[in-house]
C-alpha cells in the first residue's frame, strides 16, 4: 500500500516512473479482470435482447472469419455485410478473436471487455500523463474502473463499454498530437489519432459525438492561429481515419444512415425523454452524476471543486502552465455536455465515454490541491468507493446474480431437442415469447453456436400476418404467464400465440418448466414441408448404382390432375441423393405446353408457353453434406445418402394459355455449375380455367409456396411496375422465415443459368435483379439493369434503378445519363428528384443540388 501511495502520489519525469506506472496499471488491470471472471463464473443467466443480438452478430463475424480469404473482395465485402446497420463491427471482430482463442459463447464475448479495459486504462492515464503528470494519469486510470455505471458495463457484453474505450484511445492520440511541438514527431501522432479515430466510429457510429469537439477545436485554434501545416495535417488525420471506416462504411453507408435515423426517431417517439427546451433536458445528465461516478467519489468531486473555487477566490489570478491543458480537457467535456443535452435521446450510457475525462479533471484538481489530511480523504473515499462497487457487483438484487444461486433455463434444451429431431435440417424458430431470458435473440446466439444448425426469429409484427406467421415454420415457442415485452406489437403476438396453440398440425413436442414456474412450450409441424431421411448403406449403394456417382434423381413427383392459371396447388417430390449433391443443389424445374417441348432452350422462347418452380434441394435447409454435417450419424458411410420429401406448390401464371403441360427437371450445382437433366417428363398437368380450386383448408392438402416462387411471381412483377414499397415491405416479412436470405442466392444463380440461353426473358431479368439487389451486390445489379434498359428501353424505372445503384455504388458521373433518360421518360416519376439531388451534391454540384431542394419537389 505504501508503494502504491507513493507511485499516486509522485510527479517527478524520472526514467524508470514509466516502467513503474505500467506495473501498477497492470496490477488495477489484473484486480478488475479478477472481479469481473469472478462475476462471470457465478452468473447463470442466459444473455437478454442487445446481448443476444450483439453475441449473433459476433458469431457470423467468426464464421466468416473461420475462412479467411485475403485476397478476395467478395470476401472482404461478406464480411463487412455482417454489421449492415450504425454497429458497426469492430467489437465484433475482437470478440471473433476471442472465439478462436477459448471457443464461442456468452462468458466468452464478456472476456473480450478484458481488452477494452487495458485499452481504457492505458489510454485514460496516457492522456492524463500528457496534459498534467504521470501522478495524474494514474489517479485517472483507477477511478476510471471505479464507476458503477463502467462496471456494470463491463460485465455485460454491449457495444458502450468498447466505445468508452476506443473513445479514450483516440482522445488520447489527439492529445499527444495537439501537445507535441516536433514536427517529426507530431506525424507518427497523427497517425495515431486518424486510426484510432476510424476504429472508434467502427465501434459504433455514435462515437462521430466525441470527436466533433476535439476536431473543432483543433480545427478553429489552427485557422485561428494560421498555423496552415497543423491545419494540413489535421485534415490528412480526417482522411486516415475516412480510410480507416470506409470498406465497412461504403458497403453498408445506405442502411447505416436509414437503421441511425430509424433508431433515433424510435427513441423520440418511446423513451419521452426531456428535450433541450425544457430546464430539466439540461439537467438530466448533471442530476445523474452521483449515480455514475459513485456517492464517495462524487462528494470528494464535489469537495474538491469547492477547495478550488475558495482558493481562486481567495488569491490573486496566477497563469498556469496547465491553463492550455485546462482548456483542451473542458472544451471537450462542456461540447459534449451541450451536444448530448440537445439530443432527443437521453440515456445515461450514451454519455459513459466522458467519464474518463472528467476523472481525469477530478485527478488533477485534488493534485493541485496541498492540504493537510485530504491524502487520507482520497483513499477514504476511494476505499468507501470500491466497497460499494463490489457490493453492487456481488450482492444487489438486480445487478448481481440472485444470491448465486444455480438457475437453469433451457436456452440450449431447445435448440438440442430440435437437432435431434430434425438432424439433416437447418431451422428457423419462430417464437411467440420475448423476455429477457427467452427472446428471439439470445436464441438465435444458441443457434449460432450449435454450428449455425437454428436461427430465431420475432413473428406477427402486425395481427394481419399472424395466420401467415403461424403456417410458414416447423418450430415455436410459445410460454404461458408473463410473454415480455412487446412495446407496438403485443396485438400481433396475441394474435400468433392463439394461432399457435389452436392449430391442429402443431403439437408441442416438449414443454419446460421455468424458475417463474411458468411453461415453455416447443411446437413442432406434424407434416413439415421438408422431410429428410439417411438411407442405410444398402439403400444408399443402390443409389450410387443407379444415378452412377454423386448424381440426384426423382422417385415420384405427385401433383394435382388439373390447375387454374393464377391460383397455387400442392405438389410433392421425392428425391434421393448423396448429401453434398443434395445439400449443394438447385431444381431448375420447367412446365412445358405440349407443343413447345422441344425449344426450351432457344432464345426466341415465349414466355407464356412455360413457367417455371426452381428452387433449392430441401429450400436450402438442408444439413447433409458430410463436409459440414456435425451429427455423428451422418458422417458415417452407410449414411451418406438421403432421400428428400418436398411439399410445395405450383402457381401457373394467370396469362398462362390452356392445355397440357409436361414438367422438364433439371439439376444445377450452386457451387460447381455442374449441370444434367433429371428427367424430361416427370410428370404432366392440365391447364384449364375450369379446374377446381385447391382445398388450403385441409392439413393434408395445406399449399406451401417457396420464397423463391414468390419472389419471382410476386415481387419481381412490382420491380418491373416500380412499385417499390410492396416489394420491401414483404421482404422485410419473408426475411424471418429465412434469415440466411438463402432463397436469393438460389434465385440469381437459377437466372443466371437460364438467361446464358435466354438472355432477353424479361420475367427472368426482373427476378435477377431484384435478388440482386435485394442481396447488396450492386455490381451484378447493375450488369443486369443495363442489360434491362437495352430489352425494355421504353420502361423509366429500369433507368431510374440503374442512375440509383450508381450512386450506390459512389458513381455519380455514370448515374447523371440514366436519370436524365429517367426524366425524359416521365419527368415526375417518384423519387426522380431526390435521386438527382443526390447526384447532384456526390459530383460536388451544389447550386444545381439547392436549386432541386428548393424546388420542393423531393
Amino acid at each position: 500500500m505504501k508503494f502504491l501511495r507513493s507511485r499516486f502520489s509522485q510527479t517527478d519525469q524520472a526514467p524508470n516512473r514509466s516502467l513503474s506506472d505500467g506495473w501498477v496499471l497492470f496490477g488495477v488491470w489484473l484486480l478488475s479482470v479478477a472481479a469481473i471472471a469472478l462475476w462471470i463464473r457465478l452468473d447463470t443467466m442466459p444473455p437478454a435482447w442487445d446481448q443476444g443480438d450483439h453475441l449473433s452478430k459476433a458469431m457470423n463475424h467468426w464464421q466468416v472469419l473461420q475462412h479467411p480469404q485475403w485476397f478476395s473482395g467478395e470476401w472482404w465485402q461478406q464480411l463487412w455485410k455482417q454489421a449492415p446497420s450504425q454497429r458497426a463491427p469492430f467489437t465484433y471482430l475482437a470478440t471473433s478473436l476471442v472465439f478462436m482463442l477459448l471457443g464461442p459463447g456468452f462468458d466468452q464475448g464478456v472476456a473480450v471487455n478484458f481488452l477494452f479495459t487495458a485499452i481504457l486504462l492505458g489510454a485514460t492515464y496516457g492522456t492524463g500523463r500528457r496534459l498534467f503528470s504521470p501522478a495524474v494519469g494514474l489517479w485517472a486510470a483507477g477511478l476510471s474502473l471505479l464507476s458503477p455505471i463502467i462496471i456494470n458495463l463491463q460485465k455485460d457484453y454491449l457495444l458502450d463499454y468498447p466505445l468508452t474505450a476506443m473513445v479514450a484511445l483516440m482522445y488520447m492520440g489527439m492529445t499527444y498530437f495537439w501537445f507535441t511541438a516536433k514536427n517529426s514527431t507530431r506525424w507518427l501522432t497523427l497517425v495515431l489519432w486518424g486510426v484510432s479515430l476510424g476504429l472508434m466510429l467502427m465501434t459504433r457510429t455514435s462515437g462521430l459525438l466525441f470527436a466533433i469537439p476535439p476536431v473543432a477545436w483543433m480545427l478553429g485554434v489552427s485557422l485561428g492561429q494560421r498555423q496552415w501545416m497543423r491545419l494540413g495535417q489535421i485534415v490528412l488525420g480526417l482522411g486516415l481515419g475516412l480510410m480507416t471506416l470506409w470498406p465497412w462504411f461504403s458497403t453498408n453507408w445506405l442502411t447505416v444512415i436509414s437503421t441511425t435515423v430509424e433508431s433515433t426517431a424510435h427513441g423520440v417517439i418511446y423513451r419521452r425523454d426531456p428535450q433541450a427546451n425544457t430546464l430539466a433536458g439540461w439537467l438530466f445528465y448533471p442530476q445523474h452524476l452521483p449515480e455514475m461516478l459513485a456517492w464517495p467519489l462524487f462528494g470528494l468531486a464535489a469537495l474538491t471543486c469547492l477547495l478550488l473555487l475558495v482558493r481562486t477566490l481567495s488569491r490573486s489570478p496566477n497563469p498556469s502552465s496547465s491553463a492550455k491543458s485546462w482548456r483542451w480537457l473542458l472544451f471537450f467535456i462542456v461540447g459534449i455536455y451541450v451536444l448530448f443535452s440537445l439530443g432527443s435521446n437521453k440515456q445515461l450510457r450514451l454519455i459513459i465515454p466522458c467519464l474518463p475525462l472528467l476523472w481525469i479533471a477530478l485527478a488533477q484538481g485534488m493534485a493541485s490541491l496541498q492540504m493537510r489530511g485530504l491524502p487520507a480523504v482520497r483513499w477514504g473515499a476511494v476505499g468507501l468507493t470500491v466497497i460499494t462497487t463490489l457490493h453492487t457487483l456481488f450482492w444487489v438484487p438486480g445487478s448481481a446474480p440472485v444470491s448465486f444461486k444455480p438457475v437453469s433455463w433451457p436456452n440450449q434444451a431447445v435448440i438440442d431437442e430440435i437437432v435431434q429431431t430434425t438432424p439433416f435440417l437447418d431451422t428457423t424458430l419462430g417464437l411467440a415469447v420475448n423476455t429477457p431470458q427467452i427472446n428471439p435473440f439470445n436464441m438465435d446466439f444458441y443457434g449460432a453456436i450449435a454450428d449455425f444448425r437454428l436461427s430465431a426469429r420475432q413473428l406477427a409484427a402486425k395481427a394481419e400476418t399472424a395466420q401467415q406467421d403461424s403456417q410458414r415454420l416447423d418450430w415455436y415457442l410459445t410460454k404461458t404467464g408473463d410473454q415480455g415485452a412487446y412495446d407496438t406489437i403485443e396485438e400481433g403476438q396475441q394474435a400468433l400465440r392463439e394461432a399457435l396453440e389452436s392449430a391442429p398440425e402443431l403439437t408441442v413436442k416438449k414443454a419446460w418448466t421455468l424458475p417463474d414456474d411458468s411453461e415453455l412450450r416447443l411446437h413442432h409441424r406434424q407434416n413439415p414441408p421438408i422431410v429428410v431421411t439417411a438411407l442405410n448403406q444398402q439403400e444408399a449403394r443402390q443409389v450410387g448404382a443407379q444415378q452412377g456417382g454423386e448424381r440426384v434423381s426423382f422417385d415420384e413427383v405427385k401433383t394435382t390432375p388439373r390447375v387454374a392459371p393464377g391460383k397455387t396447388y400442392p405438389i410433392t417430390y421425392r428425391l434421393k441423393g448423396t448429401g453434398t449433391a443434395l445439400r449443394q443443389g438447385l431444381l431448375l424445374l420447367t412446365w412445358h405446353l405440349e407443343d413447345s417441348q422441344n425449344s426450351a432452350h432457344q432464345e426466341n422462347i415465349q414466355s407464356e408457353d412455360i413457367w417455371i418452380s426452381d428452387h433449392g434441394i430441401g429450400l436450402g435447409y438442408l444439413h447433409t453434406a458430410s463436409e459440414t454435417a456435425d451429427s455423428e450419424i451422418s458422417q458415417t458411410p452407410e449414411y451418406q445418402a438421403f432421400e428428400v420429401i418436398e411439399n410445395l406448390s405450383i402457381t401457373p401464371p394467370a396469362t398462362t394459355p390452356a392445355g397440357t403441360y409436361y414438367l422438364t427437371a433439371e439439376y444445377l450445382n450452386r457451387e460447381t455449375g455442374e449441370h444434367y437433366v433429371i428427367d424430361k417428363n416427370v410428370t404432366s398437368t392440365e391447364v384449364t380455367p375450369n379446374a377446381p380450386s385447391p382445398d388450403a383448408s385441409s392439413p393434408d392438402t395445406h399449399v406451401f409456396q417457396d420464397l423463391f416462387t414468390y419472389l419471382h411471381t410476386t415481387l419481381a412483377p412490382e420491380l418491373k411496375a416500380g412499385n417499390l414499397d410492396p416489394i420491401f415491405s414483404e421482404v422485410g416479412r419473408i426475411n424471418q422465415y429465412d434469415p440466411l436470405q438463402d432463397y436469393l442466392v438460389q434465385a440469381e444463380k437459377a437466372m443466371a443459368y437460364r438467361l446464358s440461353a435466354s438472355p432477353n426473358n424479361l420475367d427472368w431479368l426482373y427476378t435477377q435483379a431484384l435478388s440482386q439487389v435485394l442481396q447488396q451486390n450492386a455490381p451484378a445489379a447493375t450488369t443486369t439493369l443495363q442489360t434491362l434498359t437495352e430489352v425494355a428501353p421504353n420502361n423509366p424505372y429500369n433507368w431510374a434503378y440503374l442512375g440509383f445503384l450508381h450512386l450506390y455504388q459512389w458513381q455519380p458521373d455514370k448515374a447523371r445519363a440514366p436519370l436524365k433518360e429517367a426524366a425524359k421518360q416521365q419527368p415526375d416519376l417518384p423519387n426522380l428528384k431526390l435521386l438527382q439531388t443526390v447526384q447532384a451534391a456526390m459530383s460536388l454540384n451544389i447550386p444545381k443540388a439547392a436549386r432541386l431542394l428548393r424546388s420542393g419537389s423531393i
